[in-house]
């Protein structure tokens, strides 16, 4: 029997300890996580690491590259790479900026790790992605 590969999330968000506390949390579900604190970061991850990621959690509200930049600049370089927004206030324009670029869904800050859970397995059912070297 073959074993499910393992699912690839990176977490994009300038404050550390959100980023640990999300890595910590999906790790106990079985997911691989990576972190980044700053849209450059998260660039050079995505490069790094390419279609062996299936998913971002990103954070809109950052110095220097705000999360639509980043965005923008990942699916750039992914462009099916399904993204969580998880950000504490997102304008409607915003929203429906991000709706265009697909494959996106939409979390406030605070939510709790059932939540967070919840839309991150919605996404990866909705947007499987083929893995590759």
């Amino acid at each position: 029997m073959k074993a499910k590969p393992v699912q690839a999330i990176l977490v994009v968000d300038n404050y550390i300890g959100v980023c640990e506390v999300l890595r910590l949390s999906l790790s106990k579900y079985g997911f691989h996580v990576e972190t980044a604190t700053s849209g450059a970061a998260a660039i050079r991850k995505v490069e790094k690491l390419g279609a062996t990621l299936d998913l971002v959690v990103l954070d809109l509200h950052m110095p220097r590259m705000d999360g639509e930049q980043t965005l923008l600049r990942i699916r750039a370089l992914q462009a099916d790479l399904p993204c969580l927004i998880y950000s504490g206030f997102v304008t409607d324009a915003a929203i429906a900026r991000m709706e265009h670029m697909g494959r996106c869904a939409f979390l406030a800050k605070p939510a709790s790790l059932p939540a967070v859970l919840e839309q991150v397995e919605q996404l990866l059912a909705r947007y499987p992605r083929t893995k590759r070297a």
